[in-house]
């Protein structure tokens, strides 16, 4: 969600729904949306009642857009992400607080890489096997779990990654630094191999 002023605000996610007008800032008079983004019955009858004007075009996302997450505060991390911040990498803090076990931290971060709020994120956990198979669920996501550097440059170059779930405690700083410089890299499935081979030989 961006807000464009304080009447006007962007909603990048595929689907539109009640719950979703509730958190939007009160006092709007319209909400922009993408061509092809769902609007539930009950959210339409919301911004009915509201008065608010539904507005659809292209949405255009900043480029390197990347969030993070944290399954608690490390200070590594931070100390991280403020060093990238510095340097004009600034990603956006993805809200997961309250949200316990690597399941439900990996389907809420993943659900908003789904929904278009960024292109890639990174979850910093003590499940990332869990957190991965839960955000691989979801359509669009290409989650792998990942305890360093090496790992994590292979999840981009051979599934194209756009989720990575990082083993915590135990990284470096710098591990952490990189993982999230490769974050701010937006990554793109890589081309299927059609060359067929034949087993037997």
């Amino acid at each position: 969600m961006r807000l464009v002023n304080g009447t006007v605000v962007e909603w990048p996610g595929a689907v539109l729904a009640l719950a979703d007008l509730k958190k939007l800032a009160a006092g709007l008079a319209e909400v922009v949306v993408g061509p092809k983004v769902v609007l539930t019955p009950c959210a339409r009858e919301e911004l009915q009642r509201l008065g608010i004007v539904l507005v659809r075009r292209e949405l255009r996302m900043e480029e390197g857009s990347w969030g993070l997450a944290q399954d608690r505060r490390h200070a590594l991390v931070e100390a991280a992400v403020a060093a990238l911040a510095r340097e004009g990498k600034k990603g956006r803090l993805l809200e997961v607080s309250g949200i316990l076990g690597g399941v439900a931290l990996g389907r809420a971060v993943g659900e908003k890489v789904a929904q278009g709020m960024v292109k890639s994120a990174v979850l910093f956990c003590q499940e990332p096997e869990a957190a991965a198979c839960a955000a691989n669920k979801l359509p669009g996501l290409r989650a792998a779990a990942v305890c360093g550097v090496p790992q994590a440059k292979r999840a981009q170059a051979t599934l194209g990654a756009n989720f990575l779930a990082v083993e915590m405690p135990g990284r470096t700083y710098f591990e952490i630094r990189a993982v999230l410089d490769l974050a701010a890299l937006t990554p793109s499935c890589p081309k299927a191999d059609l060359e067929v081979t034949d087993a037997r030989r």
